[in-house]
């Protein structure tokens, strides 16, 4: 069933980050469906980043700007204070598809679910595109040994994060690490509308290793896998990784 008058608070967390906001930023100001809120959280920046957002204040419906633990701790920032139905996490490399993306993903809410999971389109440093995941390709079995749900593309429920935020120990694997937490409450809609641009350098794909490392905390936590191929699988990531850097 399609919830009436839905309210998205979509939330940018970003440093440091002056090369790319202004297209993040435009690409939620510009979109047709108005009923959002923007929350910007900052983690302090000095680069010029923070003027900018301040130029945008009229835009901005919420905006922090000081020091933080991460990136997890930026977006239970963001989550404290939105007000939105829906909550939806944008990186500050990212952007929104097209003007009319919210507007697209108001039209297949479902109330009777709690995440909605569409496509993302990456490219590279080049701005070009190679490649897309998410949406009704999404193979769940991946899951038990990667995190294959594209957090800039997945709108989630608020109430979902109710006293459950992003754990704050966690750098890069915060997402995946509340997916499992919450395993028996998912309830998960794919759609295969193209949400978000998203760069294939982003913060994840720059510590690649360390990613993979929390994975395997997360997976011996939760039971997900057997400690063997919890341990096969890193040494797995750490050969392609070296592979791929060195030879």
């Amino acid at each position: 069933m399609k919830p009436q008058n839905v309210k998205f608070s979509i939330i940018i967390v970003c440093k440091n980050s002056i090369k790319t906001i202004n297209k993040s930023i435009d690409s939620v100001i510009n979109q047709n469906f108005k009923n959002f809120e923007l929350i910007v959280i900052d983690g302090d920046s000095t680069d010029g980043t923070k003027e900018f957002l301040l130029s945008k204040e009229k835009f901005i419906s919420k905006f922090i700007s000081e020091k933080d633990t991460g990136i997890s701790n930026a977006f239970n920032k963001g989550i404290s204070i939105a007000n939105g139905e829906w909550l939806f996490f944008l990186n500050s490399d990212d952007y929104l598809k097209s003007n009319n993306t919210l507007n697209d993903v108001a039209e297949q809410l479902d109330i009777d679910m709690n995440i909605i999971i569409g496509r993302v389109q990456l490219i590279n440093n080049k701005k070009k595109m190679i490649g897309e995941f998410g949406g009704d390709a999404i193979n769940f079995n991946k899951m038990t040994y990667y995190n294959i749900i594209p957090h800039q593309a997945t709108f989630i429920k608020k109430k979902l994060f109710k006293n459950n935020g992003y754990d704050e120990s966690l750098s890069y694997s915060m997402d995946y690490e509340f997916y499992w937490k919450n395993k028996n409450n998912l309830k998960i809609k794919l759609i295969n509308n193209k949400i978000a641009i998203v760069n294939n350098k982003g913060a994840s794909a720059q510590n690649y290793l360390k990613l993979f490392y929390e994975y395997a905390l997360i997976q011996r936590k939760y039971n997900v896998n057997s400690f063997f191929i919890i341990r096969i699988n890193f040494l797995y990531r750490i050969l392609k990784y070296y592979i791929k850097n060195h030879i």
